[in-house]
């Protein structure tokens, strides 16, 4: 039986008086943030046209106003990630800045492995243009084996990786060995427990449907590699459970199981994952919200940004999903709620 050390959230962090500006900037902030009735309404109109109309009075008219067209709203989606980020890493103190940016480090570092080993240039490559360490001062440092000019925790994870492809010269082995190392080795070490919980949630969420999936396709022999270390659920938990029913009676005893009920049961009908990662957004969303009774801390400042960053995900899957003509239905499974 399972047992977490929280009935319902994991608890974070104590009373940092340095925040009380910054959290009431946040709170003023919050207010740009699309709202759940509007995300209702975007999700029933017809077209992607009318999605891209009905966002002209909100906080993305001027960046909707480089674009012409509702397939290119990727395209802002840099510039609403960077303006964000640039305000919360100026109220936020650098240790906290670096941690939120870690994550953007591990993301280019999987893109310049791959581009080293398939002998491509960095212009060849869609980069994250944040993070805490240059895209392209660390291909030069992959390309001329200088990896120790890297921070500790990226040389760490290069070597990881580099160790897991040569193997068998399988070049997804390099995002296993990165998510495997960041997960399992560098969250730990995270200052923010706020930030530090976000993760360990990600990765208990992440191994029930790796599991799923990996059992749906009879391919379990690869649960070690793709398992994720570190989560509140233990590794070794997944590699003893036999199939869906048992997984189902086990996770009932914990806080994950409201959010991902329906999802079991859409999985267990119709082997359909979409309730289900509808269900794992859900909780993380639920979990970012609770910084709202937080008044001297941190944790609203980073909430903020990962809150924007679940928006653009929810605009992207909504305006995609009317340019290809995707039903309304299957539209309602798979977005999640708003986070504030």
């Amino acid at each position: 039986m399972i047992k977490l050390p929280f009935s319902r959230f994991p608890a974070y962090g104590k009373e940092e008086p340095y925040y009380t500006y910054a959290c009431g900037r946040i709170r003023a902030l919050e207010n740009t943030l699309v709202d759940k009735v509007r995300i209702q309404r975007l999700k029933e109109l017809k077209t992607a046209g009318e999605v891209f109309r009905n966002l002209q009075d909100t906080y993305y008219s001027r960046f909707l106003q480089n674009i012409e067209r509702p397939e290119d709203f990727a395209k802002i989606i840099p510039l609403v990630r960077r303006e964000t980020l640039n305000l919360v890493l100026e109220l936020l103190e650098p240790a906290y800045g670096e941690e939120l940016l870690m994550e953007y480090d591990f993301r280019n570092l999987k893109i310049a492995l791959k581009l080293f080993i398939a002998e491509l240039s960095k212009e060849n490559a869609r980069v994250y243009e944040i993070g805490n360490f240059p895209f392209a001062l660390m291909f030069e440092a992959i390309k001329e084996d200088k990896l120790h000019v890297l921070p500790a925790y990226l040389e760490e994870g290069a070597e990881r990786a580099v160790e897991a492809y040569y193997e068998k010269h399988e070049v997804r082995k390099i995002d296993t060995a990165i998510d495997r190392y960041f997960y399992g080795s560098v969250v730990n070490t995270l200052k923010s427990e706020f930030l530090k919980n976000y993760y360990k949630i990600k990765a208990d969420l992440t191994n029930i449907l790796t599991f799923l999936r990996l059992k749906t396709l009879e391919k379990t022999e690869y649960l070690s590699e793709y398992l994720l270390d570190g989560g509140f659920i233990t590794v070794e938990f997944f590699k003893k459970i036999t199939g869906l029913q048992e997984l189902i009676k086990e996770i009932e005893t914990t806080p994950y199981y409201p959010y991902l009920k329906d999802g079991f049961s859409s999985y267990d009908r119709e082997q359909d994952v979409l309730i289900l990662e509808r269900g794992y957004e859900n909780y993380i969303s639920d979990y970012i919200r609770t910084t709202k009774f937080v008044d001297m801390g941190h944790e609203p400042v980073i909430a903020f940004y990962l809150a924007r960053m679940h928006e653009l995900k929810i605009l992207k899957i909504i305006i995609t999903a009317k340019l290809t003509g995707v039903e309304q239905q299957v539209i309602t499974k798979r977005v999640p709620e708003v986070v504030l």
